[in-house]
């Protein structure tokens, strides 16, 4: 779990220890020194403690290497997620939880920056893969975190930063104060019901029109923003407007074609969403270079495992290089969709013909259908990862 030492999620700490003795889990606290204040050091430190004090594992992360100029509390945050992911990738865990309270949420709601859940899956990419966070004290105020660990002599730290009026957040905290805004309620069941009718083959994305077109606006957006940053491998869901802009086509009848966070989006019965080969002109499908024996993902979107050195590159442009047993293969795919397939490979160029990554003849993974499922909130609890 993520521990910073502040009273939430030194709450949370207890709460997941008490829980995880009861059911015979590990519990290792994750303590980020983001090096950004003088003591930051010493508060990684003091929340290593606290959770070693329990009788759980502890980890200090470092964010290394230089920091933004601008836009630290972003930076922050996805170093933090990132580094948070890769420690529990390593550690064998699937969940990560964290101490976000009712204010965090409210928080989020006033900048924009969508709901908080109490089970939502890792926000970064693709580190984050196969990872979800708990929140479990969603339902409790800030304030109310604070009074019950005062009521048991707990300890905390306070970051100065939280009443740095220069941060965002830290201006909605103040402006939220005395206001009547309530946490929203939590993600429209609509979302679950038009996701589930999305069809995944051959490198695409399905989803049928009519229940598109009648599905809420809140549910097509969601769905349709998942299902377009999972088959274009990219980072984030896109702008709001611009996904009403797509939708708002989609709605009438007539053919659309459109393309959106590198994704390509082509509609007449049915809506079909996959990986726009064109971004490979401006760095998109980006080669990946694996040793032997190791595992990374390309372009976001397939996760493979080398038995060798290897490369992945697009098919785009390698085509005719292919093998005829490879071209044979190849044809199995929608041609809109072959130019963004991975091809293997060895490094250097030391042959001339590439062999094809396809589903079921290389050590290949696909997660666009998981990543979808996820984002859509088809996966409710750890028992069905």
């Amino acid at each position: 779990m993520a521990v910073s030492g502040g009273a939430d999620s030194v709450l949370a700490l207890r709460q997941t220890v008490a829980w995880a003795r009861e059911h015979d889990r590990t519990v290792i606290a994750l303590c980020v020194d983001h090096g950004l204040q003088e003591a930051s050091a010493a508060w990684a430190a003091f929340a290593a403690r606290a959770a070693e004090d329990l009788g759980a594992g502890a980890c200090i992360l470092q964010w290394q290497g230089p920091h933004p100029a601008r836009g630290i509390p972003a930076a922050a945050r996805a170093a933090r997620h990132r580094l948070l992911a890769e420690a529990a990738r390593e550690a064998g865990a699937r969940v990560i939880v964290t101490g976000h309270t009712a204010s965090d949420a409210l928080e989020n709601q006033a900048l924009g920056q969508g709901l908080l859940s109490e089970w939502s899956p890792s926000p970064v990419w693709p580190e984050g893969r196969g990872l979800f966070l708990l929140r479990p004290l969603l339902d409790m105020s800030r304030g109310a975190v604070r009074a019950r660990l005062a009521q048991t002599g707990g300890e905390w730290i306070d970051d100065p930063a939280n009443e740095n009026p220069l941060h965002a957040r830290v201006r909605a905290r103040r402006a939220l104060v005395g206001s009547d805004l309530t946490v929203e309620d939590r993600e429209d069941p609509e979302i679950a019901t038009l996701a589930r009718q999305a069809v995944f083959d051959l490198d695409h994305i399905a989803l049928p029109r009519p229940a598109f077109a009648a599905a809420g606006p809140g549910a097509q957006r969601k769905v349709l923003g998942c299902a377009v940053v999972a088959a274009g491998g990219r980072q984030a869901i896109p702008p709001t407007t611009s996904l009403d802009r797509l939708c708002a086509a989609l709605d009438k009848t007539g053919p659309v074609s459109a393309s959106l966070a590198g994704a390509r989006i082509a509609a007449g019965e049915t809506i079909a969403i996959w990986r726009n080969a064109g971004e490979q002109a401006r760095g998109g499908l980006a080669p990946l270079r694996l040793a032997g024996g190791q595992t990374g993902v390309w372009d976001g979107r397939y996760e493979l495992t080398a038995d060798r050195d290897i490369e992945v590159l697009a098919v785009k442009g390698l085509a005719s290089r292919l093998s005829a047993a490879d071209r044979r293969a190849l044809a199995r795919w929608p041609a809109a969709v072959r130019p963004g397939l991975p091809v293997l490979a060895p490094p250097n160029g030391t042959t001339s013909s590439p062999i094809l990554a396809s589903l079921d003849a290389a050590p290949a993974r696909w997660l666009v259908p998981e990543r979808f499922a996820a984002a859509c909130g088809l996966i409710a609890q750890e028992g069905q990862l």
